[in-house]
């Protein structure tokens, strides 16, 4: 058996993977590195853990942990075992909401989204926490554009659980516990603690360095405070593991001390004539009590002009820029902070200034400001990798610190580099590209860099990406001799065989930021701009179950690596397996372009390649055929009614999904609804048209009304006349050909759609509705003079008479669904609740359902998978409603949660009965 094996048999075979596609997948994180790992394991619990130290001693085999992946120095790359981190999820708020207790797995973004309600938030605010998790953030001590260093996670730490490469599974948050457990089963480790403590406080040199080192912005390295600022060896033990990047032990779960987060804001972005105008003005702009201030270069606000432009309302600067916030608890306050930002931008001599008007244009410019690292690496040199580096410089220096720096990034040769950053900090990001032929300088840039930033301005080599493989080698030139040999003594006092995180923090290898840098080929011009940051990751449905749209793009330029170096038996690998894992699972729906900060729809690369494969010869003739294709399946349907009333539901549900599992077709859901006979209506004073879904055709009918009954009950109740299209149950919208990447076919359907659509609104005289936001979205990809009115859109507008007949208030869970989050209606139908008096609950963690058409019924893992943390979610959730507005999402949806999900007509027909 080799090592992998036995790991294998101690987790369990599903849980440890060696296969090449998984080991690629994994190989790349959001830095400039690349190294496949020799297998990949999935640790769920403390035990998981605790079994897998125990291996990696037996096997003397290094372990790297890894979970989002958006670390930036190397810190989740290995080419050892690579340990996924699932499942940690506690959470918990104190009752004065004065901390939080969170697991390891759980996103900065969600953990702030549940804090909301109490306003506050966790201090770290680093720019990617939509995507990072807390044990990314506590182990690589993250920051941010408001943290600086009193709200980081050493600074708010009150608590972790903890788990040491011997097993010792330690809980600090009671640390007199904590301490007498440490000193009892690990005497050496405790002892070697205290003996340093009293070593760097007995040495008033090395204890005034650690004090002048961390008064910046500082990650290079271990937290050495520790020993300063706290007494018990097991308090100075969790302060070392912030900031450990995993190479001192596991981080299972924190409490952080959480910060206020007032509900109002005043935001303004001012232009500068020029870095050093922008940097005169970081004073004033504090004085007033701002909380944030962003400093973005001519060149950074040039990479993000791009995404902007689509944004009217905003204008972004030319030279130099600042984005300012202030908050505050009352709103009059926040629109006098408002008034003074203005005042200050004045006076400091602005050539221009915007301040958001309202929350929306607010969230714009944040999401422009944190999307300006990618798309910055969207704007590098096509196959080039993206280097993204951070420093810290004292502030009364910065205008001539990044001066400086941006001369020596041209001297280099690296004319695309932006700077940007953190400008009350002092703490400055740079980003360039760089080809792996141009190493030579990169390695000169790095040792000027070092000179430059510790030398010359006495700043911080890493403020807040941790040290990580890019900046091991110059831990010594920030630190100092007897600094770094202390941190070699707590590295040996914790991992004596260097078994955790290998070469991460700490390196002998003095060229080890020069090694395993990724190429980028190019495979599609639909997403050359990725550079692997893993924002998207999050909204995906397959990610953790199969691929990610980021691993599916890392492996798809591993496919061309292999192609370009002749590794033609990896090749053939790689590209057999693909096929299910990035193909047949992807559910394309679009929502990783909304996550992703320069809009990349992996979705849409998967459909061209899925129009590369032969159409299944079923959807060639429904094409031609979609009357009978619409009766077919209406006919299917209630022949399962039919067998599910004589096998029994459940086993149906079975029968069908163990065909499904082998040949891929339908699963029958107990779920889904039953065929509902729409008639054609005409109406010469109808104010709207009716052009039902093929599936409101052929399952819309649940409960005790249909769908389409439903619209015309709310219709008739506001007095709107409605038609029938005539062509009801005779057309589709084109969306089944659209997701197998069919265009002709796809093309072919929706000209006969529009054709009808054409007829029954007379010529687009009125609006037409549909009571799908799928097909809503279908067909405005296709230009045309029609109103089309997603469901949203249709009740809208019955909003009044609806309103009037609301007699008490509702509790309604709603899922959005991936086609209305792209239509942008998620606020609009929130809102449009909200008026009806209901109280709406939007689930977390609702996203995709991973329906995709037919290929959740196909792929029933999929939805399965996708649908896990929103069913947990509301498990325990009791409401009047629970609606959705596509027909298959609510059949998954009531599938996987147990719960009554109707379409949003039906919900406001029984509310307003």
């Amino acid at each position: 058996m080799t090592p992998e094996d036995r790991l294998a048999a101690v987790l369990g075979r599903e849980r440890v993977s060696t296969a090449l596609l998984d080991r690629v997948a994994y190989s790349s994180d959001a830095s400039l590195y690349q190294l496949i790992p020799r297998a990949v394991a999935r640790v769920r619990s403390i035990a998981d853990v605790q079994e897998l130290f125990a291996w990696s001693r037996r096997e003397r085999v290094p372990v790297t942990f890894r979970a989002a992946g958006t670390s930036l120095s190397g810190q989740a790359v290995t080419d050892n075992v690579l340990a996924v981190v699932e499942g940690f999820d506690t959470f918990h708020v104190a009752p004065d909401g004065s901390s939080v207790t969170a697991g390891c797995s759980l996103r900065g973004g969600y953990v702030n989204a549940r804090l909301h309600p109490n306003h506050c938030r966790i201090g770290p605010d680093p720019a990617s926490i939509d995507a990072c998790t807390i044990g990314g953030i506590v182990a690589n001590n993250a920051s941010g554009m408001c943290c600086g260093i009193a709200q980081n996670a050493y600074h708010t730490l009150r608590g972790m659980t903890l788990v040491l490469l011997s097993g010792l599974v330690l809980n600090t948050r009671d640390i007199a516990a904590a301490d007498a457990l440490l000193a009892a089963r690990e005497p050496a480790l405790y002892a070697g603690l205290a003996s340093l403590r009293d070593e760097i406080r007995a040495d008033r040199e090395l204890s005034e360095l650690i004090r002048h080192r961390t008064r910046l912005k500082n990650t290079m390295g271990y937290s050495l405070s520790a020993f300063l600022d706290y007494d018990r060896p097991a308090d100075i033990l969790q302060h070392l593991m912030v900031g450990s990047e995993g190479t001192l032990g596991f981080i299972a779960d924190v409490t952080l001390a959480t910060v206020p987060e007032p509900p109002f804001a005043a935001t303004l972005l001012a232009g500068f004539d020029s870095i050093a105008a922008a940097c005169d003005a970081i004073t004033p702009f504090d004085d007033v009590g701002a909380v944030a201030i962003e400093l973005m270069d001519d060149a950074t606000l040039r990479a993000i002009r791009r995404y902007a432009s689509k944004h009217e309302t905003i204008r972004l600067p030319q030279c130099a820029a600042l984005l300012v916030e202030c908050r505050s608890a009352d709103p009059e306050r926040a629109r006098e902070l408002g008034v003074m930002l203005a005042r200050v931008a004045q006076r400091c001599n602005a050539r221009e200034h915007f301040l958001a008007a309202n929350e929306r244009e607010r969230a714009l410019l944040w999401h422009l400001r944190k999307g300006a690292m990618p798309s910055v690496g969207a704007a590098r040199r096509p196959s080039s990798a993206l280097i993204n580096e951070d420093v810290a410089f004292p502030r009364e220096q910065l205008a001539r610190a990044v001066t400086d720096l941006g001369a020596m990034l041209h001297e280099h040769g690296f004319a695309d580099a932006v700077i940007f950053g953190h400008a009350r900090d002092g703490n400055m990001h740079f980003a360039f590209s760089l080809n792996s032929d141009r190493l030579e300088r990169y390695e000169a840039f790095m040792d000027a860099l070092a000179t430059l930033v510790v030398e010359r301005y006495d700043g911080s080599l890493k403020a807040e990406h941790s040290t990580g493989r890019n900046m091991a080698p110059y831990l010594e030139q920030q630190w100092g001799a007897k600094a770094t040999a202390i941190m070699w003594r707590i590295k040996e006092l914790f991992d004596p065989e260097h078994l955790l995180n290998r070469d991460v923090v700490l390196s002998r290898d003095r060229k080890l930021h020069l090694r395993n840098i990724k190429t980028l080929p190019q495979v599609h011009p639909l997403v050359e701009r990725c550079i692997e940051c893993g924002f998207c990751e999050r909204v995906c449905p397959s990610a953790g179950l199969t691929l990610s749209p980021r691993q599916r793009i890392v492996v798809l330029r591993q496919i061309e690596r292999c192609r370009i170096a002749g590794e033609l038996d990896a090749l053939r690998v790689l590209e057999r397996d693909y096929r299910y894992a990035g193909e047949e699972t992807c559910a394309a729906d679009g929502l990783c372009m909304l996550a992703c900060p320069v809009g990349i729809d992996t979705g849409q690369l998967t459909l061209a390649r899925r129009a590369t494969r032969r159409l299944p010869l079923g959807k060639v003739i429904a094409a031609r055929f979609t009357r009978a294709w619409i009766a077919s399946l209406g006919a299917a349907l209630a022949t399962a009614r039919w067998a599910a009333h004589v096998l029994g539901q459940g086993q149906l549900h079975k029968l069908t999904r163990w065909v499904s599992d082998r040949l891929h077709t339908p699963v029958w859901l107990p779920t889904m609804g039953v065929p509902d006979r729409i008639a054609s209506h005409r109406s010469n004073v109808a104010q709207m048209v009716y052009l039902p879904s093929c599936m409101a055709c052929f399952g819309g009918r649940s409960g005790d009304t249909s769908v389409s009954e439903a619209l015309f009950a709310l219709a008739k109740r506001a007095g709107m006349p409605i038609a029938v299209a005539s062509s009801a149950g005779r057309v589709c919208c084109g969306q089944p050909w659209h997701s197998s990447g069919a265009q002709h076919a796809f093309q072919r359907v929706q000209a006969k759609w529009l054709q009808a659509a054409h007829s029954a609104s007379d010529s687009g005289r009125i609006p037409v509705v549909l009571d799908s936001s799928s097909c809503a979205l279908s067909l405005r990809r296709t230009p045309s003079e029609l109103r089309i009115l997603d469901p949203v859109e249709a009740v809208a507008q019955l909003v009044p008479a609806v309103a009037r007949r609301v007699r008490r208030r509702y509790r309604v869970v709603l899922h959005p669904g991936c086609s209305l989050e792209r239509l942008r209606q998620r606020e609009s139908l929130v809102g449009f609740l909200e008026q009806l008096g209901c109280e709406v609950i939007v689930p977390l963690n609702a996203g995709c359902c991973g329906v995709a058409g037919d290929r959740g019924l196909r792929y029933a893992e999929l939805p399965a998978h996708a649908l896990l943390r929103e069913a947990a979610e509301i498990a325990s959730v009791d409401a009047d409603f629970y609606i959705a507005v596509n027909l298959p999402c609510q059949w998954q949806l009531a599938f996987a949660t147990g719960k009554p999900f109707v379409h949003l007509w039906q919900a406001l027909e029984q509310m307003s009965r």
